[in-house]
C-alpha cells in the first residue's frame, strides 16, 4: 500500500488556485469594461453626439450621464456668475435649452 504524502495535493489546490483568481479577475474586467460601454451610450443618447473623441473626453474626466445633462447650464451659470445675476433673457434661454433636452 502506497502511503499518501502530505504535499501530493500542493500542487494542483495552486494551480486551481491561481486559475480561479485569474478567472474572477477577468470577469471583473469584463463586468467593469460593459458597465463603462453602457454610460457611454447613455451620456451619448442624452446628449446627442456620436463622436467618439468627444465621448472619450467626457469619460475620461469621469463624468456621468447625469453630469452630461447639466454641462448645458454652464454657459449661463457663467454669466450669471460674472454679472453677479440671472437676467430675464439669460433664464429664457436657459429654460428653452432644457426644455429642448
Amino acid at each position: 500500500m502506497a502511503r499518501e504524502d502530505s504535499f501530493t495535493n500542493i500542487g494542483p489546490n495552486r494551480e486551481d488556485d491561481h486559475f480561479r483568481k485569474r478567472d474572477l479577475e477577468l470577469i471583473e474586467k469584463m463586468r467593469t469594461s460593459a458597465e463603462r460601454e453602457a454610460e457611454r451610450r447613455h451620456i451619448a443618447e442624452a446628449i446627442g453626439v456620436t463622436d467618439d473623441t468627444v465621448l472619450d473626453q467626457l469619460q475620461e474626466l469621469r463624468l456621468t450621464c447625469q453630469a452630461v445633462k447639466l454641462l448645458y447650464l454652464l454657459p449661463p451659470l457663467n454669466v450669471a456668475w460674472i454679472d453677479g445675476s440671472v437676467t430675464r433673457s439669460e433664464r429664457t434661454i436657459s429654460e428653452s435649452m432644457e426644455k429642448a433636452r
